[in-house]
């Protein structure tokens, strides 16, 4: 449930860093200079400033949350001690997004993805270490998870400063720079809010409609679905700073022969991955949590058909972000998102988790 409410936080950065991406990867042919500094650091101090905001506006608003899920006294203050260290985690993540634009801007997304495998690999063996005393609690896990974090985006600022000699600079900060770039943002930012209402709001819903303990057996099982889909769209993904190169730099029949190969890799994949979980979802659960932890197959055959048709949807709508033509997006989106909540409103009275399920499908 924490993560589920964090991520929602990720909002406000406001479609900033899609902006970012897609004008830093305008110029990524030319050397780190004073436009690649003033860019990074506006949206980095930028994001600061943000943060504090939001930390102002969260805590003072955090009593809400426990009584909104009916949690018991206990529970209440374990919430907030522990939503506290969590919201840290996500400051973190918050900042090191500015910097993640830059090695995603020039392809060298995969040193920020070994950063992530060495912390994740620190993380889980200090989890499994903790446990194995007996002294792992939520507040604990927190804990870990937040050291992680910061060790995580102290190595970015490290590479960066290793790789380009690059450190955000307070003195580079500028306000034009922020200002052109809310336009544009604005749909990207719109598109964000659209997405997390389609993809991650099925555990506010169960745990509205039908209860807070359902929330963990539906999640276990979308996993399965996320993880695969969003392993299909990073092929999409980490093309958008190439798509975004070619258009602005008048190169239109590569634009055209990227978008052709994106499509038909993603089209395959997405054909793969749908009819694995379709026919061996169900085997794979249930050696992993046992048949009585994970939903009914029917939810998973619902999972298997919306893999495939948002794979197809996201691969042209990475076309098209990469390029700036987004805005019919972003009113498409805020359509889709509307229905979404609507029909799983309305199917989850009489048929529960699979009723969600197939108001995202439907959608």
């Amino acid at each position: 449930m924490f993560q589920s409410i964090i991520l929602w936080f990720g909002l406000a950065r406001f479609g900033f860093d899609t902006t970012l991406i897609r004008d830093l990867a305008a110029i990524r042919e030319k050397p780190i200079g004073d436009e690649t500094q003033r860019l990074v650091s506006s949206t980095f101090y930028a994001s600061f400033l943000v943060l504090i905001v939001l930390a102002v506006s969260i805590f003072s608003m955090s009593h809400i949350f426990g009584n909104e899920f009916d949690f018991t006294v206990d529970k209440n203050i374990l919430f907030k001690n522990t939503f506290t260290i969590v919201f840290v985690i996500f400051a973190f993540q918050f900042l090191g997004s500015s910097l993640e634009s830059l090695f995603y801007s020039r392809d060298m997304f995969y040193r920020r993805n070994i950063i992530c495998v060495v912390r994740n690999i620190f993380q889980f063996a200090l989890i499994i270490g903790v446990y194995s005393l007996n002294k792992l609690n939520l507040i604990g896990l927190a804990v870990i998870v937040m050291v992680a974090a910061c060790l995580e985006f102290i190595a970015l600022l490290l590479v960066a400063r290793k790789i380009w000699g690059f450190f955000p600079s307070v003195k580079s900060f500028d306000l034009n720079v922020i200002k052109k770039m809310v336009r544009p943002s604005s749909g990207y930012f719109v598109i964000s809010i659209a997405g997390l209402v389609i993809f991650r709001s099925d555990n506010f819903l169960i745990a509205a409609f039908l209860s807070v303990e359902e929330v963990a057996v539906y999640a276990i099982s979308y996993y399965l679905l996320d993880y695969t889909m969003r392993f299909i769209w990073n092929f999409g993904e980490l093309l958008s700073p190439r798509l975004s190169a070619c258009y602005y730099n008048n190169q239109i029949s590569e634009l055209r022969s990227i978008f052709w190969k994106m499509n038909l890799v993603t089209v395959s994949l997405a054909l793969i991955g749908g009819l694995a979980i379709y026919f061996l979802g169900f085997w794979f659960l249930k050696v992993w949590v046992s048949e009585a932890n994970f939903v009914p197959l029917n939810v998973l055959r619902v999972f298997a058909f919306t893999l495939f048709f948002q794979c197809v949807t996201k691969a042209c709508a990475v076309f098209i972000k990469a390029i700036g033509k987004h805005q019919p997006i972003a009113w498409f989106s805020c359509l889709e998102a509307v229905l979404k909540i609507g029909i799983s409103i309305i199917l989850a009275q009489n048929y529960g988790m699979l009723g969600i399920a197939l108001g995202t499908l439907i959608a």
